[in-house]
């Protein structure tokens, strides 16, 4: 099924964050970060694969692969003036948590 959200795209993880309103050194980290940890091996979407990262909580267990090629896409899923709660923690912010944990 489609998204009813358009893709938000960029040509640099960099230009990406600032167009979803994030710091862009921080989201360059944290996808360094993962790039890092991500352990090569043969990638195969039809099984659980073990492509795994290693030194990240909580570890990716199948599939992980390096995020390193644009375009970067990504969809805002919840729409920016949502209030959506996941496991009893209200989201009011993109990216912030609220509650205890």
């Amino acid at each position: 099924m489609p998204s009813v959200f358009p893709a938000i795209g960029a040509g640099s993880i960099g230009e990406l964050a600032e167009k979803l309103e994030l710091d862009p050194g921080k989201l360059e980290a944290t996808v360094h970060t993962y790039n890092a940890a991500v352990q090569p091996s043969r990638f195969d979407a039809s099984k659980l694969d073990g492509n795994h990262t290693k030194g990240l909580t909580p570890p990716k267990t199948n599939w992980a692969q390096k995020i390193d090629s644009p375009p970067y896409l990504c969809r805002d899923s919840l729409g920016r003036a949502g209030v959506f709660r996941w496991h009893r923690l209200p989201i009011r912010d993109p990216g912030a948590r609220h509650g205890r944990g």
